[in-house]
């Protein structure tokens, strides 16, 4: 995923042809809805060290690669953006109505319901679409990584809309969107697969040192949804946050990696209908 490799999409028929199914990506998305429901249950067992070692290295990736998948799959918007876009605003107020009746909360739309940041950030990244695609890739990867960086000292980024981790997320969608089919096929070999599983299990071994000593990551970090000084982390914070993002995109692409490409019973069908796929 380095921004150095990326080619920006070059006509409308290179666009379509990018979206066609793609079961790889299908497989992988799966993989990360199963993550989303085993993170959420384990989630009330973290004061269990082993548990919360497996949450947080949940947490390290899944959500950063199902942004980049989103962004992949956001070559064939640029033609008909507006529409797309209607279509998560009327997804995100059913979705958000319904949570709110079920919780008897106050209605509120900035402040979304759940796990409904996600469809927020969408429609956001959708309306900057037009402004992305114009841009060289290497220009659009760097001012993502600067945003996302810098949205850790404003300390209401967190309470207006989910600006917090949509623009900490920027990057990895914009890497998406620029990133080819013909690229990730490249990548796809039996030398960096395995050296994608030793650096998975190194990770998983080096859980118990990223939370704790000397690390010291702090949980809010990798749901991107706090400031630094809210964290507690001060200057140093945006320290950190380079690190997650090191760290995250060489974990997406590991986890990219040991996914199969072929088509999967069940499962790559499961991948290609699900309700936030962003085709």
């Amino acid at each position: 995923m380095n921004p150095n490799t990326i080619e920006k999409p070059k006509s409308t028929d290179t666009i379509t042809a990018l979206a066609e199914r793609n079961y790889w990506l299908d497989n992988t998305k799966f993989f990360l809805i199963m993550l989303v429901v085993i993170g959420h249950f384990i989630s009330e067992f973290r004061q269990y060290k082993m548990v919360n070692y497996t949450y947080s290295f949940i947490f390290i990736f899944h959500m950063p690669l199902f942004i980049f998948i989103s962004g992949f799959f956001s070559k064939n918007i640029i033609v008909k953006n507006k529409n797309k876009i209607l279509n998560y605003i009327v997804l995100y107020l059913i979705m958000q109505s319904i949570e709110l009746i079920i919780t008897k909360s106050k209605f509120t739309i900035v402040k979304p319901a759940y796990t409904l940041w996600y469809i927020q950030s969408i429609i956001i990244y959708n309306l900057l679409l037009p402004i992305i695609h114009k841009m060289k890739p290497i220009y659009a990867c760097a001012i993502a990584v600067i945003m996302g960086l810098i949205i850790g000292f404003d300390n209401n980024a967190n309470t207006i809309a989910s600006l917090s981790r949509t623009f900490v997320m920027l990057p990895f969608f914009v890497m998406g969107y620029f990133m080819s089919e013909d690229m990730l096929n490249k990548i796809k070999n039996k030398r960096n697969t395995i050296i994608a599983i030793i650096f998975l299990v190194l990770l998983a071994i080096s859980m118990p040192y990223i939370i704790g000593n000397p690390i010291k990551m702090p949980r809010n970090l990798l749901l991107a949804q706090k400031s630094y000084s809210n964290m507690k982390l001060g200057n140093i914070g945006i320290l950190y946050r380079a690190f997650w993002y090191i760290l995250a995109t060489t974990t997406c692409l590991s986890i990219l990696l040991i996914i199969p490409k072929g088509k999967l019973p069940v499962i790559s069908k499961f991948g290609t209908s699900v309700v936030l796929q962003l085709m």
